[in-house]
């Protein structure tokens, strides 16, 4: 909250005296050398859209916002733009228009603390903003003084640019735009942009015009960074290098790690309205050109189309991707070192011992690449009330290339690897058809033995495992299990694809709320010890809170990859 209040008492600063000449857009007053750029194009509009949320009856009617809004520093803010309403002679949501209307953008280097940055405040009425510079001032020598701080007021001269210290601020104006820094040698730089020197601004820059491209103006929110002073870091090399030790995370993470290998530069932008949102993150680096650390993750020529997201009832999470193991193995020789790939081979080797006289590279080179996950609600059902499950239950759904060998012996294996565990822990096989497709699952025995295992934690599981058509169900859950096979067996009816998308993810608000009711208990009860509330008091804010997330709606997550070109979307989607 005091860094909000900080950063708000920096924007009443937008205070600008007209020194004469006048930047039409606050961008051509950043240095070219800048490293990265955040920009808010459209600050009255963002705060509608705040404000808006913040009306939300629910969120009114939360203690906990109410205790956040009774805070100190909370407070002096809100007296803070009642002093400076009363001062010039407007109304709050007017001076944001007027002091800050044609966008506020921070700019800075990377590079060692305090590292340089820059903010630039860009009005539209300079003569309000001369005043608000005056009471700009006089509020900060205030709060520097009331702790004990440095607030002597010194003036320096850098290219002709009046710059103003207090503290360790630095402040100046150029036309209607306010700038402050935390370093003075800043200026040296800003000076000539303010005196029409706008060739060597970041808005003429060959870095820029490349990048401007991605960003569109309706964007509330946009950023920008450059990329190649971080590739210079020595520890970045390292971990981009193949061969070398970093290759489980290029095996996991290789069309990232691609992307930003061949990126000078990345952007991102928020477009927003009252009934959506969504974040794009956007890198000039697409399918075409990929290196060998993206052949898991990127298919080559850009081809292939993943599946959609498994939407089950009582999902939480789920996502689809691409990923082909079978690539990253057939490219070890290139990927791995020669330790690396010694020790491959040697576990290789040795890994039909245990299963069942097949290879792991077999069961790898068996996969397909369009592969899916879920995260959904406890099963509540297999062991009855008197055992309530806590757990959400979670599913692998494997493509197989060919289904016919590779599906019995992997099924051969979870049969072994089952025996193996009832050993030590009682399993009830548990067998079912549903429409042809056999669902193979195990329940863990009723015994006192399994109900001492972390207070009946196993009793969360039911592991099963299907195989439909050429997908081959892994779960944790026999409940999950059901729905998934009649789900992939109405897919197979009518098939779909997601062309150009390597991965597409789901996350519900309401599967979340679903699982938060199955610990609702706990939930009153800290809700009772928090407040010292009644338990009445307590369900009613439990409720409120598990309706608050249900109207958050859902998330939806994907990656993009065109021949020129990647994004990463990310959606928020309230319910209406």
């Amino acid at each position: 909250m005091l860094r909000l209040g900080r950063a708000m008492v920096s924007l009443v600063a937008v205070l600008a005296l007209a020194l004469g000449a006048q930047a039409a857009e606050p961008l051509a007053l950043v240095p070219q050398e800048a490293d990265f750029v955040i920009a808010l194009r459209r600050p009255g509009e963002t705060v509608d859209l705040a404000m808006n949320v913040l009306r939300d009856q629910r969120l009114q009617a939360l203690p906990q916002l109410q205790e956040a809004l009774e805070q100190v520093p909370v407070r002096r803010f809100l007296q803070l733009v009642r002093y400076a309403e009363r001062e010039l002679g407007k109304p709050w949501r007017q001076l944001v228009d007027e002091l800050s209307g044609d966008g506020i953008i921070l700019a800075g280097k990377y590079g060692p603390q305090p590292s340089p940055i820059l903010l630039i405040v860009q009005g539209r009425d300079a003569a309000l903003m001369s005043r608000a510079m005056v009471l700009f001032a006089e509020v900060l020598e205030q709060e520097l003084g009331r702790r004990d701080l440095p607030n002597d007021r010194r003036v320096h001269e850098r290219g002709g640019l009046k710059v103003t210290q207090i503290g360790q601020a630095y402040f100046a104006v150029v036309g209607k735009a306010f700038l402050l820094s935390n370093r003075l040698e800043v200026f040296d730089y800003v000076a000539p942009l303010a005196h029409g020197q706008v060739e060597r601004s970041l808005a003429r820059s060959a870095k820029w015009r490349a990048a401007q491209g991605s960003l569109p103006e309706a964007a509330l929110v946009w950023a920008w960074f450059d990329l190649r002073p971080p590739k210079q870091l020595k520890e970045v090399q390292q971990a981009l290098e193949l061969p070398g030790d970093a290759f489980v995370l290029h095996l996991l993470f290789g069309r990232y790690l691609d992307v930003f290998k061949r990126s000078d530069f990345v952007t991102a932008y928020v477009l927003a309205d009252s009934t959506h949102a969504t974040l794009t993150i956007h890198a000039p680096a697409g399918w075409n050109g990929s290196g060998l650390a993206a052949c898991a993750q990127m298919p080559a020529g850009g081809k292939g189309a993943i599946r959609p997201p498994l939407q089950v009832p009582g999902a939480v999470y789920s996502s689809s991707f691409y990923f082909d193991p079978a690539a990253f193995l057939g490219q070890r020789g290139k990927l791995l070192t020669d330790k690396q790939r010694q020790a491959f081979e040697e576990f290789d080797k040795n890994s039909a011992k245990f299963l069942l006289g097949t290879r792991f590279s077999e069961l790898v080179l068996g996969l397909g690449s369009r592969h899916r996950l879920v995260v959904a609600q406890p099963d509540r059902k297999t062991y009855g009330q008197d055992k309530p499950a806590t757990i959400p239950s979670f599913a692998l759904v494997l493509e197989l290339k060919d289904p016919d060998r590779l599906g019995p012996k992997l099924a051969a294996i979870f049969r072994g690897a089952a025996l193996l565990v009832t050993f030590k822990t009682r399993l009830e096989l548990v067998e079912e058809e549903q429409g042809g497709v056999k669902l193979v699952g195990y329940r863990f025995a009723d015994t006192e033995a399994n109900r001492a295992v972390q207070n009946g934690v196993l009793f969360n599981f039911s592991p099963c495992f299907a195989q439909v058509g050429d997908q081959l169900v892994l779960c944790s859950t026999l409940s999950l299990g059901r729905l998934l096979v009649a789900e992939l067996q109405r897919e197979q009816a009518k098939p779909e694809a997601m062309p150009h998308r390597l991965f597409a993810d789901v996350f519900s608000w309401e599967g979340l709320v679903e699982v938060l009711r199955s610990n609702e208990e706990q939930l009153v009860v800290q809700f009772m010890l928090e407040r010292v509330q009644s338990r009445e008091a307590a369900e009613k804010q439990a409720e409120t809170v598990l309706e608050l997330f249900r109207s958050l709606g859902r998330v939806e997550l994907r990656w993009i990859s065109e021949e020129h070109h990647s994004r990463l979307e990310v959606e928020l989607k309230p319910q209406r």
